[in-house]
């Protein structure tokens, strides 16, 4: 029959350990307060010898838990950082960060328990919105607005293209036969439409098959200002032309470098 456990009041504790520590006769002490001797042997030896502090032990309240508070604002900062990041992923930087090894499900459930659902990710440019594009779009409305007050005539450029390609799936061949039918790899060709406009309407507009690379579009910015100049009713050093950050835009300021289009002025919109 295994022997009965007393628990001895915190008090009595105290009064024996104090007495160790003053050199007083604890173990007539630990007698008279009804302590067994081995108990009170393990109290010096922790309290006085050990220098543990004697304190009430903790009872109730919040279970120890192997992932804290702060490992989950950890693991939070993490997805902000990158929603992309699977369970395993988070649970190896948990584990590279605190040393605490847990299964991908203790990852979830923590994760759940934020408030943090799966969702489509929606993807956007890793310069978006940031200060500097900020002030690049504040200093190109400061010029525009600038050359608007000047009495300059603002043209805008911009391209679209078209998919002519169309094929049926369908065809007729004899029963037990599939229908094929030889087509080009390349499926075809788009119809690219560039044009520029003013606040008065449709200056002027050009289309080409195939891609629209700088070249192109340098040919038609000059097509465009030679057709400005010939109408007579704007002169080129009243034009301010703006152009997008698009790759077929890079190199049009060589355009504007030439001897007949130098008059004319380009601006870059902003990011």
């Amino acid at each position: 029959m295994p022997a009965k456990y007393y628990r001895y009041a915190l008090e009595t504790k105290l009064r024996v350990v104090d007495t160790a520590r003053n050199d007083g006769n604890w173990e007539r002490i630990a007698s008279e307060l009804g302590v067994k001797l081995n108990t009170a042997r393990h109290w010096v030896r922790r309290h006085v010898h050990g220098d543990e502090p004697v304190q009430a032990r903790l009872r109730g309240g919040r279970a120890s838990q192997k992932v804290t508070s702060a490992m989950v604002e950890f693991l939070l900062e993490q997805l902000r950082y990158d929603p992309d990041l699977t369970l395993r992923q988070l649970a190896d930087r948990l584990e590279n960060e605190t040393g605490v090894r847990v299964a991908p499900q203790t990852i979830k459930n923590h994760v759940d328990a934020a408030c943090i659902t799966m969702k489509q990710l929606h993807k956007e440019p890793q310069y978006m919105n940031t200060s500097i594009n900020k002030e690049k779009r504040r200093d190109y409305l400061v010029i525009l607005q600038e050359y608007q007050a000047a009495g300059k005539v603002i043209l805008y450029i911009d391209e679209t293209n078209f998919n002519l390609w169309s094929t049926r799936t369908r065809g007729r061949s004899l029963k037990g036969k599939r229908a094929v039918k030889k087509v080009f790899a390349g499926g075809g060709q788009n119809m690219h439409v560039i044009a520029c406009i003013s606040q008065h309407g449709l200056v002027y507009f050009e289309t080409r098959f195939g891609s629209n690379r700088y070249t192109n579009t340098n040919d038609f910015i000059r097509s465009l200002l030679r057709h400005v100049a010939q109408q007579g009713e704007i002169s080129l050093s009243d034009v301010v032309l703006v152009l997008e950050n698009a790759p077929c835009h890079c190199r049009a300021e060589v355009v504007f470098g030439e001897s007949e289009f130098e008059q004319a002025t380009l601006l870059r919109l902003g990011p």
